[in-house]
């Protein structure tokens, strides 16, 4: 069981590789990751699904999606990332370290700049 579950949820072109240094530079490698993608791409060693198509009237399915992918995580703690954001080299480190402290009262944790 890996201590985090990354959720990832997209439909855009690019947002994947920003993604992917972010996880190759983090200082905690223990983490899985979970993409719900709109275009159906496939990375290896991660658990990838294509999200179910919008409700009617409905522009885009995040809620959806998200609740797809958190019925698969396995891991403790689970981070949800966006498109295009950068997250620093500790980030999942601090994160873990917060969640291991407060982890019996905690419910939701954010991340900022600092």
């Amino acid at each position: 069981m890996p201590k985090i579950s990354v959720i990832y949820i997209t439909k855009n072109k690019y947002g994947i590789d920003i993604l992917k240094d972010n996880l190759e530079r983090q200082t905690l490698q223990d983490y899985e990751v979970i993409l719900g993608d709109e275009l159906n791409r496939k990375v290896i060693g991660w658990k990838c699904f294509k999200p179910k198509p919008p409700k009617k009237g409905c522009v885009w399915n995040l809620n959806s999606a998200y609740n797809e992918a958190i019925d698969i995580i396995s891991g403790r703690l689970t981070i949800f990332l966006q498109d295009y954001i950068w997250i620093p080299n500790d980030a999942f480190k601090r994160m873990w370290h917060w969640y291991t402290i407060y982890k019996e009262n905690a419910a939701f944790c954010t991340g900022g700049s600092s």
